[in-house]
C-alpha cells in the first residue's frame, strides 16, 4: 500500500511509473488519478511529473500533456503555492504554445496579481491564436498589450497582424492613428470565403476600464466575450457567437 509506505522514495517512483504505463495505454483518468496521489504526498516530485508531460508534449499528445500541467498546478493551488503553480504553466509554454494552457496562465496570473508574467502569457497566447489564423481573440489581446505598453514594436505588430487576418485594409495606418489617440471605424465588407459581408466594427475601439471590469477576465478569456460600454444600466457585450446559450445564461 503506497499510502502506508509515507513518503518512500521507491513508493512514490512506483507510482510514476504506473502513471507512465497508463499514459502509454491511453488510460489518461488513471493517470492522472495516479499522479494526483505523487504530489500532495511530496511536492517535490514536480519535476517528475513535468518531465512526463514535456516527455507527451514531444510526443504531439498535447491535451495529455496539459492534464499533467493540470496535477502540478491543482497540487500547487491547494498549498495555496502561486509561484510554483504558475511556474508549471510557464515551463510547460515555453516548451509548447499550448492555447488552454496559456489560458489558464493568464487567469492564474491574473488571480495572483502577477503582472510581468500576465503581460509575457498574454504576449504568447496572442502569437499563438495568429499562428491560427484566429485574428478576433489576437486582436483583443493585442489591443490591451498595446495600451498598457504602446512603445512596443512586438504589440505593434501582433496588431497589425491581427487586423491583417480580420480583413482589415491598411492595418499599419489604423494602428498608427490608435497609438495618437485618434479613432476610426474600421470597414471589414470583404466578403470571407464567398460569405456574407461582415459587419462595420471599430479598430480603435476606445472601452472605458470601469467597463471592462464588468465582466471577469476568466469569463472573457474562456468564453471569449468583451464587453464594450454601458448606457443606462445595460451592458454591451461582444460575442464571439451571439447563438451560444451557455454564454449568454453565464453572462
Amino acid at each position: 500500500d503506497f499510502e502506508k509506505q509515507g513518503r518512500r522514495p521507491e513508493a512514490l517512483d512506483l507510482l510514476l511509473s504506473l502513471a507512465r504505463m497508463e499514459l502509454a495505454s491511453e488510460e489518461e483518468h488513471h493517470a492522472r488519478a495516479t499522479l494526483t496521489r505523487v504530489l500532495p504526498s511530496e511536492p517535490g516530485r514536480r519535476g517528475d511529473v513535468m518531465t512526463i508531460a514535456l516527455d507527451l508534449a514531444r510526443d504531439g499528445r498535447l491535451e495529455s500533456a496539459f492534464g499533467c500541467v493540470d496535477v502540478v498546478t491543482d497540487a500547487a493551488l491547494l498549498e495555496g503555492d502561486w509561484d510554483h503553480a504558475v511556474d508549471g504553466l510557464q515551463t510547460f509554454v515555453r516548451a509548447v504554445p499550448y492555447v488552454p494552457a496559456l489560458i489558464k496562465l493568464v487567469e492564474l496570473c491574473v488571480d495572483a496579481g502577477l503582472d510581468a508574467p500576465l503581460r509575457d502569457a498574454q504576449a504568447r497566447l496572442a502569437d499563438a491564436y495568429l499562428q491560427q489564423g484566429r485574428g478576433a481573440e489576437a486582436r483583443v489581446i493585442s489591443e490591451d498589450l498595446l495600451d498598457h505598453d504602446p512603445g512596443s514594436e512586438d504589440h505593434v505588430r501582433r496588431l497589425v497582424r491581427a487586423l491583417a487576418l480580420l480583413g482589415v485594409g491598411d492595418a499599419s495606418r489604423l494602428v498608427e492613428e490608435r497609438l495618437r489617440g485618434r479613432t476610426a471605424p474600421v470597414d471589414l465588407s470583404d466578403e470571407v470565403d464567398g460569405g456574407a459581408p461582415e459587419p462595420m466594427v471599430e479598430a480603435s475601439l476606445e472601452i472605458e476600464e470601469s467597463v471592462l471590469q464588468q465582466v471577469a477576465v476568466k469569463t472573457v478569456f474562456q468564453n471569449k466575450v468583451l464587453p464594450i460600454d454601458r448606457t443606462n444600466g445595460t451592458l454591451r457585450v461582444a460575442l464571439s457567437d451571439p447563438l451560444d446559450l451557455d454564454v449568454l445564461d453565464e453572462l
